[in-house]
């Protein structure tokens, strides 16, 4: 009796003895993998704009971000042993400038994000709500509203924490990693 439970008492609905469902009938996905991935990208395909505009900041301020290091070497090696104060002051204004522009193309990255996610998870949940529509009957019989909208709320928002949480500092990080890699590799 216990073995049937999937968990304890996940699966535990109803009120009294008389009406309790100790366990549900586990749902298995029958659709392959691939065709789910593909399914998702043909509906983060229709957000390209936004892809666009993130991918193109987000290696802008990358590209922003490696300045500093090679300004820094110039300086040291250049501008300190002549005592040329005058281009290392510009040269630090330049470096504000450059990081207040590099804040801006992340501001426009995450904004880009956002906007993609949003437009996302509307679409994915006019896409349900027309499929739930289709769903036959007996479906609502066996499946209570509550389960029903739960789970929409919850795949939904999963998705949209997928796509939002962390996606634009990962790729960042990544991109940062590769640059400096470089960056190190070119000055030494």
């Amino acid at each position: 009796m216990m073995g049937g439970m999937g968990g304890g008492m996940a699966g535990w609905r109803g009120g009294g003895a008389a009406g309790a469902v100790w366990a549900q009938e586990k749902y298995e996905l029958k659709t392959s993998m691939g065709e789910v991935v593909g399914r998702l990208g043909t509906v983060l395909a229709s957000q390209k704009k936004y892809g666009i505009y993130a991918a193109a900041s987000i290696l802008l301020s990358s590209a922003f971000q490696m300045v500093p290091p090679v300004a820094t070497k110039y300086v040291i090696d250049t501008l300190i042993p002549r005592a040329d104060t005058r281009t290392i002051i510009a040269l630090a204004i330049g470096l504000i400038m450059l990081y207040l522009a590099r804040f801006g193309m992340l501001y426009v990255a995450r904004w880009s994000t956002a906007v993609a996610a949003q437009a996302l998870v509307y679409d994915l949940a006019q896409r349900m709500f027309e499929n739930i529509q289709r769903l036959s009957l007996r479906f609502y019989e066996r499946n209570g509203t509550g389960d029903i909208i739960s789970r929409v709320s919850s795949d939904i928002s999963v998705i949209q924490q997928a796509v939002t949480g962390g996606t634009v500092n990962g790729v960042v990080g990544l991109v940062n990693i590769t640059a400096f890699g470089i960056i190190m590799v070119v000055l030494d």
